[in-house]
């Protein structure tokens, strides 16, 4: 059966393995039968192209499954043969450097184009004029090697050696686990930013990557971070700019950074321009719906503690954020028997309901426990619950605010808790 230690390539080796065990138990006669179906099934089609350019733009073509590797493969292909024809490249160094990188970004990250596009908006040089895409990744990468790292003095041995580096720290920041060059007092702070700042928002790596790397203190970065957050966040619920929008004005601040001595002032001033007004943000908030997701347990969690616990003199927060649900005051769902009370005692048409249900003022936080508790109660019986046994000072002030729970009140308590948002998410706090 051969020896497939013989075999250098990892996946190659493991596919080689696997069904090496699925043939080895059947007779020789079964073999053969199998080996007949398969060759006998095989079309082999012939296909030339005028130019290497043209052959990588089929196989993109022709092999585009919805995968995200077809991309990152393209561009190993063009970075092995430029290895391979060019004498001054050490050809087995750019191998090796590209298993490395891959061996980093492979088991955490599902789409791994994002990490290439996202390094080389990020670094300094050579310029980026516009944002790297997917689809824009190749033809990139093909112009750096034909020519545009030569002319900033850069070898491909060299480039691919900065992008191992930061491959690490990518990841590092994807996970939220960044620990190297910053004072260990500083690191939990730093992380939980970081993970704030990436709430449905990855493509903001490309920014995050520049300044972990290129700032010198934890300081500076949790400053960056903050201004990022408040843009962020306020971009989302406004429902601002196309992906890829996003991408070409992350990309922007990149190149611009390095042109100023103060990033973060530079920074400040552009998410100022950027982010949408209180006006602006009110009447988005009171009409918009929050779905039951990360970002809206986020937006009240950051409201619970910026706003209830500070005011109230209250530091203390709640030990695990993994048990916290949103909870719906009036249920999400009326029409079913078990609703009944519930519809007769909002006294709203459905098509009411279904429109004020997921508004910022029908939501709070419970823990998971209490939140299977209050369930589809009436809201008398979850009025005790939230004043007597839930430790968030946000749910107790539902129970101590409003004696009743229908459609007036919903809007009430939204138009409250877009003031809450814009002075929680504001750069005055910067």
């Amino acid at each position: 059966m051969g020896n497939f230690d013989l075999i250098d390539d990892s996946e190659i080796k493991d596919a080689y393995e696997y069904y090496a065990n699925r043939i080895e138990p059947h007779k020789i006669e079964k073999v053969r039968e199998i080996y007949n179906e398969l060759v006998n099934s095989i079309y082999l089609v012939q296909i030339e192209c005028g130019s290497e350019v043209s052959a990588f733009r089929l196989f993109e073509s022709l092999n585009d499954k919805g995968l995200d590797l077809s991309a990152v493969y393209l561009v190993k292909n063009r970075v092995f043969m430029e290895a391979n024809q060019n004498d001054s490249i050490d050809e087995e160094r750019v191998k090796a450097l590209w298993e490395d990188i891959m061996t980093i970004i492979r088991p955490e990250i599902n789409q791994m184009y994002r990490f290439f596009t996202h390094y080389y908006m990020s670094i300094p040089s050579p310029e980026i004029k516009d944002n790297v895409s997917k689809n824009k990744l190749y033809d990139y990468v093909d112009e750096l090697l034909s020519g545009e790292l030569a002319n900033n003095g850069i070898s491909l041995e060299e480039m691919l050696e900065d992008m191992r580096t930061k491959a690490e720290v990518y990841v590092d920041i994807k996970n939220c686990e960044v620990s190297e060059n910053f004072q260990k007092s500083r690191i939990q702070e730093l992380n939980s930013k970081l993970r704030s700042t990436q709430i449905k928002n990855d493509r903001i790596r490309t920014l995050l990557l520049k300044i972990v790397i290129e700032y010198e203190s934890a300081d500076e970065v949790l400053e960056a971070l903050n201004i990022l957050e408040i843009l962020n966040t306020r971009d989302k619920i406004a429902g601002r700019d196309s992906n890829t929008s996003r991408d070409r004005f992350w990309s922007k601040i990149c190149s611009k950074m390095n042109q100023h001595d103060n990033p973060n002032m530079y920074l400040r001033r552009i998410a100022e321009q950027r982010s949408p007004n209180n006006t602006i943000m009110k009447e988005r908030i009171i009409n918009r719906d929050f779905k039951n997701n990360d970002f809206t347990k986020y937006i009240l969690d950051r409201i619970e503690e910026e706003h209830y616990m500070r005011s109230s003199g209250n530091e203390k927060s709640v030990a695990n954020r993994d048990t916290v649900d949103i909870e719906h005051i009036a249920p999400q769902r009326i029409g079913a028997d078990k609703y009944d009370e519930w519809e007769k005692y909002l006294n709203c048409t459905k098509e009411e309901f279904q429109e004020y249900k997921k508004r910022i003022g029908n939501l709070t936080l419970l823990n998971d426990s209490l939140n299977q508790t209050a369930s589809d109660n009436p809201f008398e019986q979850k009025r005790q619950i939230y004043k007597h046994k839930t430790d968030f000072l946000m749910t107790q002030a539902v129970a101590e605010e409003y004696d009743e729970w229908r459609i007036e009140q919903i809007k009430h308590r939204s138009e409250k808790m877009a003031d809450i948002i814009c002075e929680v998410w504001n750069m005055d706090n910067v």
